[in-house]
């Protein structure tokens, strides 16, 4: 086991990678939303180059296999009526090509009631493709190529789960602060949850989506698995992936590995 970069600004450096992963080339990229660069590094950690990003209101993003970047912005101002978050495809230059998908919602901030759901814009990519979707739009599932042509739609039915004291609780703990004492009443609760909170993608295109129905063990939650092509192939009960933002499960060779 190896360790390579410490905090800071200089080459090679971090102060918020919020994506990490591995090309065709065998480097490690990490993506730094604070310092607005991506960074190459050899398995030995040696770090090979960095490409500054030229955007603003990063949130996440990775380079893609034919040079072009996929990446979330924010595109709201914290006055603004609604809250929103971009996900676009952009060329080696960084110029706009298509936006992929979109998440909006009431500001608390300015007085607005908000549904208390995380509202999450999910991404995920497979060797050639990109998935989106958005738990407000429901369960509706975009999957395109590199270049941001639309490939497929993946829809599905779903079982309602109600929405449970023990989510209540959970989700408010984290407005705790008397820093959300202004917008902490405008919070309300839907009677049953989001169709998903999260999905994941291999390297062959299948799609493991998370669902809200829990699972037979602690932890565990009710995942619909999809082949590449979009058909629905079965349930699975696996472990909450998603806690941890930096630690989000990762396949390889057919196996799915987690913290």
């Amino acid at each position: 086991v190896k360790t390579f970069g410490k905090e800071g600004q200089g080459p090679g450096e971090f102060q918020r990678p919020a994506n990490l992963g591995v090309n065709s080339k065998g480097e490690i990229a990490v993506t730094d939303i604070r310092n607005y660069k991506i960074s190459f590094f050899q398995r030995d950690g040696t770090l090979n180059k960095e490409i500054k990003i030229k955007l603003l209101g990063i949130e996440d993003g990775v380079p893609l296999e034919n040079g072009n970047y996929l990446f979330m912005q924010r595109k709201s101002e914290a006055s603004a009526e609604k809250l929103e978050g971009i996900l676009s495809l952009f060329d080696s230059k960084f110029k706009k090509i298509k936006q992929l998908d979109k998440r909006e919602f009431p500001n608390p901030a300015i007085g607005r009631e908000l549904e208390a759901t995380y509202h999450n814009l999910v991404w995920s990519l497979s060797k050639d493709k990109i998935f989106t979707g958005t738990q407000d739009r429901g369960y509706d599932i975009n999957a395109y190529d590199f270049e941001g042509n639309l490939l497929r739609k993946i829809r599905k039915e779903y079982k309602r789960i109600l929405t449970s004291g023990e989510y209540k609780k959970k989700y408010m703990k984290q407005f705790e602060d008397p820093l959300f004492d202004p917008i902490r009443d405008r919070f309300y609760f839907p009677k049953s949850m989001p169709p998903f909170h999260y999905f994941l993608t291999d390297e062959e295109g299948r799609i493991f989506v998370m669902t809200y129905e829990e699972g037979e063990n602690s932890d565990e939650y009710v995942f619909d698995i999809f082949n590449p092509e979009g058909v629905f192939i079965c349930q699975k009960n696996l472990k909450d992936f998603s806690k941890e933002a930096v630690l989000k499960g990762k396949f390889k060779n057919n196996r799915l590995y987690c913290v």
